[in-house]
């Protein structure tokens, strides 16, 4: 059964976060072949509370994925070999209108 997740990215500032191709390249990449992307969206650029790698600023992405079971050891692995990355959430999920049975 798929799992929905919600992932947060926040790239470096100098990043073309506008561009949707790019967004879904990047975020692609750091899940590699473990989920299907749903949906990117770009929240923009904004002003971090504490430097980052020296970046007070930074671009935050916010996708939707679905996956069977998500490796998380790969996509730190992505995340640290990527340049643009400074950080990431991964989150799971509920789909929207299900509810946990007690």
């Amino acid at each position: 059964m798929k799992r929905a997740y919600e992932l947060m990215v926040l790239l470096k500032s100098d990043f073309d976060g506008e561009n949707s191709k790019k967004r879904e390249e990047i975020v692609k990449k750091l899940l590699g072949d473990s989920a299907t992307l749903k949906e990117v969206t770009s929240l923009g650029k904004k002003q971090l509370a504490y430097p980052i790698i020296k970046e007070t600023e930074a671009i935050y992405l916010l996708a939707n994925v679905s996956s069977d079971g998500l490796k998380l050891e790969e996509i730190n692995k992505h995340a640290k070999l990527d340049e643009q990355i400074l950080r990431f959430l991964l989150l799971g999920r509920e789909e929207h209108g299900k509810q946990k049975s007690k």
